[in-house]
């Protein structure tokens, strides 16, 4: 995402609008998702980040990471 142009840096955090719950739960993508919240346009990182807050999995991703640190999220 930080390495390829602007527009298809736009293009890609916008492509995973709808995704980003499924995407938050594994280690490899969900960091792609933390890189996505990092570098896309403020709208569409608003949209990210609503996308996670709002997820049913939101909760157990909060738990999982406070009782190992090391699955779901970052």
């Amino acid at each position: 995402i930080k390495e390829g142009s602007s527009e298809e840096s736009r293009r890609f955090c916008r492509h995973i609008i709808g995704r980003v719950a499924e995407l938050s739960q594994q280690k490899c993508s969900s960091n792609v998702v933390e890189q996505a919240i990092q570098y896309a346009e403020e709208g569409v990182r608003d949209e990210i980040i609503d996308e996670v807050i709002t997820s049913p999995f939101f909760h157990d991703m909060l738990l999982d990471e406070v009782d190992d640190g090391d699955s779901f999220t970052n």
